[in-house]
């Protein structure tokens, strides 16, 4: 046989590695909700490291740490859903919706616009402020003084 078609040896160990670190990463940011992508890959990893022979220990370490670092996700997820009460979850609702319409609203005083990134009154188009050499530079001169 040849020894490039010869799969009977151990798996990658650069996978392995990866693996590995992706699945300690995973549970330091399980409280991100990323944790449960970076947890699959490191189980994807270490699946695709292992070749056609035994598990190097890396993998092992990246597939458990993958494994675990999904769950503690998942269980933070259905806990938080779980604890929260229908009354909770309806002023959640509420005071989203009150930021959407601040946002969504062309009130000059609402905390959620920006001036640097509305019209205008001087320019022609309705384009940002900062487009807008001339009148962006005479304030920012104003604000230097």
């Amino acid at each position: 046989m040849h020894s490039y078609t010869d799969r009977k040896g151990r798996g990658s160990a650069s996978l392995a590695m990866a693996s590995m670190i992706l699945g300690i990463v995973s549970v330091a940011l399980s409280m991100t909700g990323l944790s449960i992508f970076i947890g699959a890959l490191a189980v994807i990893l270490a699946l695709l490291s292992r070749g056609s022979g035994p598990m190097l220990s890396q993998a092992a370490a990246g597939m458990i740490t993958g494994i675990v670092g999904i769950c503690l996700e998942a269980g933070i997820l259905a806990a938080s859903l779980l604890l929260m009460s229908s009354e909770d979850f309806e002023l959640y609702k509420e005071q989203l919706q009150e930021i959407y319409q601040e946002y969504q609203g062309e009130s000059a005083d609402s905390p959620l616009s920006s001036r640097a990134l509305s019209p205008v009154a001087g320019c022609s188009a309705p384009i940002s402020e900062w487009t807008c050499d001339d009148l962006f530079l005479e304030e920012a001169s104003y604000a230097l003084i």
